[in-house]
Formats: C-alpha cells, structure tokens, sequence
C-alpha cells in the first residue's frame, strides 16, 4: 500500500504526465476498503486533475462489477426515495448515471494486471 500510495502522489505533482496531457484522474471502486493514507491519496489526485479535459484515466482498485451494479441500484433508489417518486421506475439510463464509470466515456482499452483473478471473498 505504501508503493500504491506514492506512485498516486506522484500523479498530482504539476510536472507529472497526467497534468503535462490533461489526463482526468479517477479511481473506481470502494474507496472506503482502502487505508485512509492512500484513499485520501485518491482523492487528491482526483480533485487536483479534475479539469483536465483531454483523456480520462480510470483506475479500478477494491472494485468488482457486483459491488458497482448494487452501488448504482442503491443510489437510483436513494434518489427516487428523496424525490418523492417511489412508484418511479429505475431505469436503464438511472442505473447508468450512478455507475462509478459514469465519469467516463466507454473506454479504448482495459488493462487488467496479468495471471491476477479476484473473488468477492478477496474483496472482504
């Protein structure tokens, strides 16, 4: 963690590739699962890129498909809830605004770290 977290440190600084291309940092996933050191880390480096416009960097970390699809459900729920409309139906286009790839456009390629497989009991 302590490697993870210095390299997202390393994204923020204004010399850094991302900023140098206008690379949009965003991490994916329960951030809550992470030690507060790199979470925080995360989340600077997404505040410091966030008006970067160019290209969207999305790294997927104590994320599963599961856990996105219940996240985005429970947030459409939330949603109808407080708007008063619990007779509403949740649509395709609800589930898609609260997906944590929402920020994104579908991406061009998707690398997943070699020979690496995660269950949800990795997760926990």
């Amino acid at each position: 963690m302590d490697l993870m977290e210095e390299k997202i440190e390393g994204l923020v600084k204004e010399e850094s590739l991302v900023n140098q291309y206008g690379v949009r940092v965003h991490f994916a996933g329960s951030l809550e699962l992470l030690s507060k050191p790199v979470r925080s880390a995360a989340e600077r480096a997404m505040k410091a890129t966030a008006k970067n416009s160019k290209a969207v960097l999305s790294i997927c970390i104590a994320y599963t498909s599961t856990d996105e699809i219940l996240h985005s459900v429970e947030e459409c729920c939330e949603e109808k809830w407080d708007r008063k409309h619990e007779k509403d139906m949740i649509s395709v286009s609800d589930i898609e605004r609260h997906m944590y790839m929402a920020v994104a456009p579908d991406p061009d390629i998707i690398i997943r770290t070699s020979g690496e497989t995660q269950t949800e009991a990795d997760m926990k």
